[in-house]
């Protein structure tokens, strides 16, 4: 054991005489480039407070330091999983910001959402040059949350001043591919999380086989991004013939950190957001920790009741 033990100090001190040697080599500037991976540090996260969800990214949310890509059809979920996401960095104290470039954002679903309106700042940049700029500054300044909202409307200043009639193609791609480059190692400095929305579009290239669809502003996102969920409506919530929600399934496409490909079903309300009680039983379902037999929910041999009693009991006891 003790033979052991030796060895392992002898090969660190070794590693930390390479290092130092490195160093000198190459200067003071690449001090603090270079380390033993041990001494990498853990990656932090921030919940969407959707425990399902948070629990299937393996790392009880989104990252920070890193890049991360929520995207899928219009209207299913995205814009308000963000803002969930917001009001949960809130409650943990971090400053955060909301750059608005398809100007759709309103205090009203914000704040239906439960983001503090004062400690959220917001941004309407023109062009995506300037969306690019204004991130790298918020994150400088101290901004450790900043939702971009969306990767679609990003336009270059040259499409904008440009006519019509004039052809653009692969510019949006090639400013998100510089801005990928000059945002990641920003982030990573100040462990602050990126949260881009993408919307899907018909790949009119794709024939035969696989899927149809792809997303805006070309591939560096997909690349660069740690995590990416995808967002899809699978029914709707009716209360009579009245449509009151929806059903809302989240996929893992993309995982760097933890395992991909896995999913949860997530209840959304116009009128209240997400069904965070209904999604806690449903996570205690999922780790076998209650059971559904028939419409009873149980713990052990002891029944809860039914889904509004097992929900309550869920909220108010520890499991």
């Amino acid at each position: 054991m003790e033979e052991k033990l030796e060895k392992s100090i002898e090969k660190g001190t070794k590693m930390e005489n390479q290092i130092q040697n490195i160093i000198k080599s190459l200067g003071k500037d690449f001090e603090g480039m270079i380390m033993p991976l041990s001494k990498l540090e853990s990656v932090e996260s921030i919940p969407f407070g959707i425990k399902t969800l948070d629990a299937i990214t393996g790392i009880n949310g989104v990252p920070r330091g890193m890049l991360t890509e929520i995207y899928g059809a219009e209207s299913n979920g995205k814009s308000s999983l963000c803002l969930r996401l917001v009001s949960e960095a809130q409650k943990l104290g971090l400053k955060t910001g909301y750059i608005d470039m398809e100007l759709a954002m309103s205090k009203e679903l914000a704040t239906k959402a439960g983001v503090n309106l004062d400690a959220m700042i917001i941004a309407r940049p023109s062009t995506g040059e300037e969306a690019f700029d204004l991130l790298n500054s918020m994150i400088e300044s101290g901004v450790q949350l900043v939702i971009i909202d969306s990767v679609s409307a990003l336009s270059p200043e040259d499409e904008l001043e440009a006519e019509f009639s004039q052809q653009s193609i692969g510019l949006q791609a090639r400013l998100m591919s510089k801005g990928m480059r000059k945002i990641i190692g920003t982030a990573m400095r100040h462990k602050a999380a990126i949260v881009f929305v993408n919307q899907i579009r018909d790949d009119i290239n794709k024939m035969g086989f696989g899927p149809k669809t792809t997303t805006s502003g070309g591939r560096a996102l997909r690349f660069y991004s740690a995590l990416r969920l995808q967002t899809a409506r699978i029914g709707w919530k009716k209360k009579g013939e009245e449509k009151v929600g929806m059903d809302i399934r989240v996929n893992v496409v993309k995982n760097k950190l933890s395992r991909p490909q896995l999913e949860t079903d997530l209840e959304f309300y116009f009128d209240k957001g997400f069904d965070t009680g209904t999604d806690l039983l449903n996570h205690y379902v999922r780790l076998g920790k209650v059971k559904l037999v028939g419409r009873t929910f149980y713990i052990d041999d002891k029944s809860i009741g039914t889904k509004e009693s097992a929900i309550e009991y869920v909220k108010n006891n520890n499991i």
